[in-house]
């Protein structure tokens, strides 16, 4: 606890023929730009809106490229299904998570998320990991997806 000392003006104790020694207090100041919580260590949701923003690219490829053929259709329609179901729930895990520590903040920037820590069930590992390990196998999943369905295309296997 901080302690505080309040003092008289100095004209108060001129009557007094006694000297008054003044000792000088001072109190820490915690500067407003300092942080009170220490850094997230979270994942930040970008990195969750990359993987889902692969996926919805591959779906729309997809559905460009099979336009007009039926059973290519429901094909999509059951493989976007799956992959909703796949994706949402991992997004969504990652989503709503919390970092639940109280002496921490619940959100970062991008960038901080990069350059920070990330805590998982095994332990922390840097934010440029995390953000290879949930972004990277959607986005190759989709531009793989996105040559074949070109290559599909070409062959004249849509409609």
């Amino acid at each position: 606890m901080a302690q505080v000392a309040l003092q008289a003006p100095k004209g108060a104790f001129q009557a007094n023929s006694l000297p008054v020694a003044r000792r000088s207090t001072s109190v820490a100041r915690i500067p407003l730009t300092q942080p009170l919580l220490k850094q997230s260590t979270a994942v930040h949701p970008a990195a969750i809106w990359i993987s889902i923003g692969a996926f919805a690219w591959f779906v729309i490829a997809a559905w460009i490229g099979f336009a007009g053929d039926r059973e290519a259709a429901v094909s999509i329609v059951m493989v976007g299904f799956i992959n909703v179901m796949l994706i949402g729930l991992l997004a969504g895990g990652g989503w709503y998570s919390r970092n639940m520590t109280p002496e921490r903040s619940m959100t970062r920037s991008f960038g901080a998320f990069v350059r920070g820590p990330v805590d998982t069930a095994t332990g922390r590992i840097t934010g440029r990991e995390a953000l290879l390990q949930i972004a990277a196998l959607p986005v190759i999943l989709s531009m793989g997806g996105t040559i074949i369905v070109m290559l599909a295309v070409w062959c004249g296997v849509g409609g």
